[in-house]
């Protein structure tokens, strides 16, 4: 579940969502909101997990690429070009692996590839990419310093964390409220 929309994997592996869809979030190729699941367009099979953001909503695929559609208009879905939104899923570019976990959240999101390796794009006011920036990101970017392997991720508001091969979890980003533990 997003800030103002829900999407559910199927058994199929297709994808529906609801909610608001101002910024296409429901990837059904409308802006129209919904109050009943509608199919997202193009992705009737072949999805392993998704996640969502605010605006924007994301799918790993069963060949370890992945599609985000909706708001794009500070990199959330990580097509390399700095458009207002998409109403229809849109390929990921420059994943040099397979992503194997997902997390999406806010505006922003980030993948554990296939190499242990995470990958993130979108908004990085406070640093949530972990690529030794705060500038927005079109396209995924290393994360760089971490201290062991990556399993899985997940995202928060202005943070993302790791679970380490170690055992360990390893954050950045916004600590505001003390987040990053």
């Amino acid at each position: 579940a997003g800030s103002h929309h829900t999407c559910a994997l199927l058994d199929s592996g297709g994808v529906k969502c609801w909610g608001n869809n101002e910024s296409g979030q429901l990837g059904d190729n409308t802006r129209i909101e919904r109050g009943e699941p509608a199919y997202v367009n193009n992705l009737l099979s072949g999805v392993t997990a998704i996640s969502v953001g605010e605006y924007h909503s994301c799918a790993l695929m069963d060949t370890g690429g992945v599609k985000c559609w909706g708001s794009n208009s500070i990199g959330e879905l990580g097509n390399g070009l700095p458009d207002s939104s998409y109403i229809t899923p849109e390929d990921v570019i420059n994943l040099s692996d397979a992503a194997v976990s997902i997390s999406s959240w806010d505006r922003h999101t980030c993948v554990v590839m296939e190499d242990y390796n995470v990958k993130c794009w979108g908004s990085n006011w406070f640093g949530q990419l972990g690529d030794g920036t705060t500038s927005h990101q079109f396209k995924p970017k290393d994360v760089l310093g971490l201290s062991d392997q990556a399993l899985s991720v997940t995202t928060g508001k202005n943070h993302t964390c790791v679970h380490l091969a170690s055992g360990g979890i390893q954050c950045w980003g916004d600590n505001r409220e003390g987040q990053l533990g």
